[in-house]
């Protein structure tokens, strides 16, 4: 019987006495990965295992039970083998049965990688889904960004005779400006024995190169550089999807501009990278760069002849610079006097929450609906690293048990409460602009979060050496508390996303039981709520609210903040107003209002969750 993952790396968990399991961040073919904390080194890091899917569908397959830890293990030695910068860092690799140090594939064992951690997100996140080809400017720009350096980290895996062969965006990721490479399961070296002889597929279908179809033994460099060719095309062209015949060929001849000099020689590029007949691609990445560093040359090059550009601009300069002189002094007149007024007027009007955010928020803001709104998926991982679940029926409200006339709600909403390390991963991200004082965290004046005396469990976060930390590792997955509103408005602004209302909150707690229920059928009396009960009038019998199993145990122990949006009849349609308030089950249970409370309390039992809207 295979293991438990879920189980042996649920959040607080101790791995080999080095790593506290922190929160679940991803999940592919493989494995899942965890974001986790190293004791010793006070670092974060990655833990990723065998799936326990994979393990189950196994089983009774003892060979390819080996073969699949083989290639786990092999992803190990291949990543430890390359030290560089665009490529991501393995740490120590181990494994776990039931909390032991069990470092073998025996049954029982949970084999697993721990890895140099990247809280941003993939090389997808860089690329707009319906891609550049009306701006050739931006094109230039992102393979200067970013592909570039992409090339770096593929070039030194082939150096060590090593080939990715799953090379995709959402195998890249993104440190700040930095692309590293990573997963690499399917990774194959020259010199280390192939884990089995079966000729079965392995890749991403839309990057995969035609020998991988016919014999993935034979993929070499050039499957990678057909693969770095199909990023090159869908980042102008856009996402790749079921119109993009695999295997094939792409071309931009089709383009409208496609007579514009740097875009005739990004085809013949893309094109022949991504040639059917591998003889005929590049042969090395450094092929690839020095055509690529050509073309981008013709990007610069203007109208006008390039060569007597730098002597017309000195002329220019030297017969008008007194004019030039006034232009430019009267500009930082203008400059200075508008950063006075938009400094006075942000202090007046915009409050103490317009951080500058120094992570890319543009893609949380908000997510839009696809064509097909089955496409949605069933969770994403935010920008923070948290999970978050799809909340509400595309087509009607007929799951939720909400009447026709009520409002049409769509969102994504934090599976957990935010936890005490990502607040103060958050903190930490924006100490400069902070003030801590008595024990007090302040924003331009406003509170944020009461540190506490240090004496009460849910005291947890600490200020020292101009940083902050936990005071216990083990409580890092706890819900932070004593955060006020505007912690919260604030944590929630920083990545992109806002607050749940009132509505927003009843709506998720119905949905997500009504959810549950569905799906464990079985369990109904064990798992029935009596907030259920009462709102939809079951006569199951009932139990106390801490057996409800909705979203992280929502409402209970732990209340949460939520905006509350004032009454038309209170205030005029054109200036709603938002006010403050606590959310539990209790209150769900009665009907009643949220108990108001002031945007600077903070309570050691209120914590907060956020959402992501759907356009």
């Amino acid at each position: 019987m295979a293991t438990n993952n879920d189980s042996l790396f649920k959040p607080g968990t101790v791995i080999d006495n080095k790593w506290i399991i922190i929160e679940m961040i991803g999940q592919g073919a493989m494995g899942k990965v965890f974001r986790a904390h190293q004791i010793n080194l006070k670092r974060d890091v990655a833990v990723k295992t065998i799936s326990e899917d994979m393990l189950q569908e196994l089983e009774n397959d003892p060979e390819e039970l080996k073969i699949a830890f083989k290639r786990f293990q092999r992803e190990v030695q291949t990543m430890a083998q390359v030290r560089h910068p665009n490529i991501l860092n393995i740490f120590d690799y181990g494994g776990n049965k039931g909390g032991g140090n069990a470092r073998s594939d025996q049954p029982g064992s949970v084999e697993y990688i721990v890895m140099e951690y990247i809280p941003g997100n993939s090389l997808r996140f860089t690329m707009s889904d319906d891609g550049l080809n009306d701006d050739p400017e931006l094109y230039a720009a992102w393979i200067e960004s970013y592909f570039l350096a992409i090339l770096e980290g593929v070039e030194a895996m082939h150096n060590h005779n090593i080939f990715h062969r799953d090379l995709k965006p959402e195998n890249i990721f993104m440190d700040g400006e930095i692309p590293k490479i990573a997963d690499f399961g399917l990774a194959r070296s020259c010199r280390m024995k192939a884990v089995s002889n079966s000729m079965e597929m392995k890749g991403t279908l839309t990057y995969m190169a035609p020998e991988q179809f016919s014999d993935f033994r034979k993929a070499d460099q050039t499957a990678d550089i057909y693969a770095l060719g199909k990023m090159l095309f869908e980042a102008i062209d856009g996402r790749l999807n079921q119109k993009t015949l695999p295997m094939k060929t792409v071309s931009l001849k089709n383009y409208k501009n496609i007579d514009v000099p740097f875009l005739k020689g990004m085809d013949a590029i893309i094109q022949k990278a991504t040639a059917e007949d591998k003889a005929s691609r590049f042969q090395s990445v450094a092929e690839l760069r020095a055509e690529l560093l050509k073309t981008l040359a013709l990007n610069k090059v203007t109208p006008e002849d390039p060569d007597t550009l730098p002597l017309k601009a000195a002329e220019f300069v030297q017969a008008h610079s007194k004019w030039i002189w006034i232009g430019i002094i009267l500009t930082l007149l203008s400059i200075a006097g508008m950063t006075a007024w938009h400094i006075i007027g942000s202090q007046k009007n915009a409050g103490p929450l317009e951080f500058t955010e120094k992570k890319p928020v543009a893609n949380d803001k908000a997510i839009t609906l696809p064509a097909n709104p089955q496409d949605l998926k069933k969770s994403i991982i935010a920008m923070d690293g948290s999970r978050m679940i799809l909340t509400g029926s595309v087509d009607n409200q007929a799951e939720t048990g909400e009447s026709p006339a009520a409002p049409h709600l769509l969102f994504y909403i934090d599976e957990n409460k935010i936890s005490n390390y990502l607040f103060v991963d958050f903190l930490n991200d924006i100490k400069d602009r902070i003030i801590v004082k008595n024990g007090i965290v302040k924003h331009n004046g406003i509170i944020l979060l009461y540190l506490g005396p240090g004496t009460q469990k849910e005291d947890q976060i600490i200020y020292k050496h101009q940083r902050f930390h936990l005071k216990d590792p083990e409580a890092a997955g706890n819900p932070v508390t004593r955060v006020t509103y505007h912690g919260a408005l604030a944590y929630a602004k920083y990545y992109g996303r806002s607050l749940l209302t009132d509505p927003e909150w009843r709506f998720s707690y119905r949905f997500h039981l009504d959810k549950y229920i569905k799906e464990h059928p079985l369990d109904k009396q064990k798992n029935q709520d009596p907030s259920f009960s009462m709102m939809h009038g079951a006569k199951e019998k009932q139990t106390r609210p801490e057996e409800v199993q909705v979203l992280d145990q929502m409402g209970l122990k732990i209340k949460e903040w939520v905006r509350i949006e004032s009454k038309p009849e209170q205030e005029p349609a054109a200036d709603i107003r938002l006010f403050s308030g606590v959310m539990d089950l209790k209150i769900l249970k009665a009907g009643s209002e949220p108990a108001m409370r002031q945007q600077w309390e903070g309570f050691p039992d209120v914590g907060f969750r956020t959402k992501i809207s759907i356009k």
